[in-house]
């Protein structure tokens, strides 16, 4: 079914910054109970179109629980051992990282001393075996490879049984990020397992080789990963205009049980994707895996949201604002779930399925399919989606595990408490 495109009214962009404190009034019994309580004084129902008003949020108020995917494990499948087909998902180990609950230390890398960047490497690579938790202070820089060499040296591995989580270092953490992360490179995650990366800003990660681009996060036949209140982009202290940027966060070759939750993707153009390729050999790969769950996340100022191929994917409470081309596309016979999202200034389908806020159909792709009600999510200033399969009916084996939020109060929540510096973090010290 099509859906034809709509006129578009007035763009409007959020100036205003939006926080926490009169979202836990407007929202109240509207949030998921487990992972954020709200002012239990308070007998507020939910307005339609409340203002919000600026008042600072208190490092810590935001919510910080682990939900989705990453929460779940499997029975019988290979990452067990299992040579009898499919696996049977179950909710019971989920994602732990390299925390105190299993046993792990915790050491500290600062951005200031000179071989931070060797120690971290070091820390987190396979040299260092886990359980460890890994405290980033400030922006670690990684430098463009010599000319002629391989992006790979701006691909720092991080093995299995991690934690990195970047302190807040900077003195208004709240409104101004954890400044702590990393510039100039990414972070890969390759055949790993149970990996934490939280409050971490990766800024302009770049190769000077055009054909070995850089992602922000890359995961690749890893599972249980967790991506928490992170902020990815393109951007720096200066915008490099001749860079080659490849994706934010990509998942492919059978990655599986990844959550990626209330992180911030900004100012980017193809922000990432689930699936490597339409290729008969990255769909053998995939079958069956890539379980994903996006949860309250804000893609801001970006070409597109995830490309969705194969996988099984829960788009939950996101914030999709200011995008050029689509914010979801479910491709290659993926099964993707839109559940309570915000849609804004969403360029329109244009007579083109490459655009519009939902698309089930990209050139040089089969169609995925959905179980997306438009009526339940909210559209301002954007185009229709375009889809071409009925609705679905995509079984998701926590949902009885939360309550969404209200689609119209998705933008200010995910602005409130989204990306780094709103979740209580190490000081670095």
């Amino acid at each position: 079914m099509y859906y034809g495109g709509v006129a578009r009214g007035p763009t409007f962009h959020h100036q205003a910054v939006i926080f926490l404190a009169l979202v836990l009034v407007s929202c109240k019994n509207d949030l998921y109970p487990l992972r954020f309580v709200p002012d239990p004084t308070s007998d507020s129902g939910v307005p339609g179109d409340a203002s919000v008003p600026d008042v600072s949020v208190p490092v810590g108020d935001c919510p910080s629980g682990i939900m989705g995917f990453a929460t779940v494990s499997d029975v019988g499948g290979e990452w067990d051992a299992g040579t009898t087909g499919m696996p049977q998902l179950q909710l019971d180990a989920g994602t732990t990282g390299g925390g105190p609950v299993d046993g792990g230390t915790t050491v500290v890398v600062d951005a200031t001393d000179s071989d931070a960047l060797a120690r971290f490497s070091m820390y987190a690579g396979d040299k260092m075996p886990g359980p460890l938790t890994i405290v980033v202070k400030g922006m670690i820089s990684i430098p463009p490879p010599l000319d002629g060499g391989s992006g790979d040296v701006q691909k720092i591995r991080v093995s299995s049984n991690k934690t990195v989580i970047g302190a807040n270092v900077l003195s208004d953490p709240a409104k101004n990020g954890s400044g702590s992360g990393f510039t100039g490179g990414g972070l890969t995650l390759t055949d790993v397992s149970n990996v934490v990366l939280q409050n971490l800003v990766i800024a302009m990660p770049n190769s000077d080789d055009s054909t070995d681009n850089v992602d922000a996060v890359h995961i690749e036949g890893s599972h249980q990963i967790w991506i928490d209140h992170c902020d990815l982009s393109s951007n720096g202290p200066t915008m490099d205009a001749g860079a080659s940027y490849d994706g934010l966060v990509d998942i492919s070759d059978g990655s599986d049980f990844v959550t990626v939750s209330w992180t911030r993707y900004h100012d980017h153009a193809a922000t990432g994707l689930i699936g490597r390729s339409d290729s008969s050999a990255a769909a053998a790969q995939d079958a069956g895996k890539d379980h994903v769950t996006f949860d309250h996340d804000w893609f801001n100022n970006v070409g597109n949201g995830p490309r969705i191929r194969f996988g099984t994917v829960h788009v939950l409470n996101c914030f999709f604002d200011q995008i050029t081309d689509y914010g979801v596309a479910s491709t290659d016979g993926a099964s993707v779930v839109i559940e309570a999202c915000n849609f804004q200034d969403v360029t329109e389908v244009q007579n083109n399925a490459d655009y519009g806020p939902v698309t089930t159909l990209l050139d040089g792709a089969t169609a995925g399919t959905l179980q997306f009600d438009p009526q339940a999510n909210v559209f301002t200033s954007s185009g229709q989606p375009f889809l071409t399969t009925a609705n679905a009916t995509v079984p998701l084996p926590y949902k009885d595990q939360y309550i969404p939020d209200s689609p119209k109060s998705v933008p200010a929540l995910v602005q409130a408490c989204g990306g780094t510096g709103k979740i209580a973090a190490p000081t670095g010290n």
